[in-house]
Order: structure tokens, then C-alpha cells, then sequence
């Protein structure tokens, strides 16, 4: 409900605070927490899921998604093309960003910690950047691109605490 009055082509730029997810943005915004806003799952779904193109998400801090494997609970789910995710928090979420048959998508600058999986995950996902983003406690793979892509890009990431660094399948 918080993001339905914004307008495409817009910028949201929301007050510190904590905002209730799971949430899902339909329309091409900048969504901007200023470094203070916090979006919380409360332990259902996906925090917040970008079905769009040309969003850009930064500075929010995404926590609380789902526990279910089967529905990708993710802190961030992407299935649109050409968004940029930059200067975020990702922590306790099952996945913390997933982008799914999203291409050209750029996510970097994030810190992601305390995911049961993986903290970058693109499935099916072509011309990705995953570049500048800072991964801890995570129980899988830390960077993982899969399926059926061509063109990722994953460099200059740090990971602490990880059963395995980058796969690319």
C-alpha cells in the first residue's frame, strides 16, 4: 500500500522508519530509504519483489523474508529487466536478492548478511553486473548465476563466511 500512490518515473524517497512488506513494486520508480528506512518481511514471502523495468533501489535496509526454498524467499526478488540495486542491506532472508529471467540488471555496493542460501542468485538471468557487494554469514553459495545465462559480469565482491565463494553453472 506504501508504494501504490508512486507515480512511474518517480522518486519515492521514504522516512526513516520501518515498513511492512512483503511488498511488490509494478512501475518503473526510485525507491530511496536514505541510508534509515527498513522494509521487514515479518517472516512471510519475499521482502519486496521489483515486476518492472527501470527501477532503481537504494539505500534500504531489507530484512525478514519467508522460510520457504520452493517460493525463493529472498529479500529481493527481480523479474523485470535494466534495474540498478545499489547501496542496500540485505540481512536474515532465506535469499537475499534473486533475479529471475531478469536481464541487464546491475546490483552492487549491497551488504548481504545472514541468508540460509545464496546471497546473489541469478537464474536464467543475462548481461547481470554483480559487482562492489559485501557478503557474510552466508550457508550456500555466495554469488551463483545459473541456468540458461550469458554475460554475467561478477567482480570485485568480498565474501566472509560462505560454503562456497561464486559458482557459475
Amino acid at each position: 500500500p506504501w508504494l501504490d500512490a508512486t507515480a512511474a518515473g518517480t522518486t519515492l524517497r521514504l522516512l526513516p522508519g520501518i515498513y511492512s512488506g512483503p511488498a511488490v513494486i509494478t512501475k518503473a520508480i526510485t525507491l530511496d530509504g536514505n541510508g534509515a528506512a527498513v522494509i521487514d518481511g515479518g517472516g512471510k514471502g519475499t521482502v519486496l519483489t521489483i515486476r518492472a523495468s527501470g527501477v532503481t533501489l537504494r539505500g534500504l535496509r531489507l530484512r525478514g523474508s519467508g522460510g520457504s526454498h520452493d517460493a525463493i524467499d529472498s529479500g529481493l526478488l527481480i523479474e523485470g529487466d535494466d534495474n540498478r540495486i545499489e547501496h542496500n542491506i540485505f540481512e536474515d532472508v532465506l535469499f537475499g536478492i534473486t533475479l529471475h529471467r531478469a536481464n541487464d540488471n546491475i546490483v552492487r555496493g549491497n551488504r548481504i548478511k545472514n541468508c540460509d542460501y545464496s546471497a546473489v542468485r541469478g537464474n536464467s538471468a543475462s548481461n547481470i553486473q554483480i559487482s562492489g557487494n559485501s557478503v557474510s554469514n552466508v550457508r550456500e553459495v555466495a554469488l551463483y548465476s545459473e541456468f540458461a545465462f550469458e554475460g554475467a559480469v561478477i567482480a570485485n565482491n568480498t565474501v566472509d563466511g560462505a560454503a562456497l565463494g561464486v559458482s557459475v553453472c
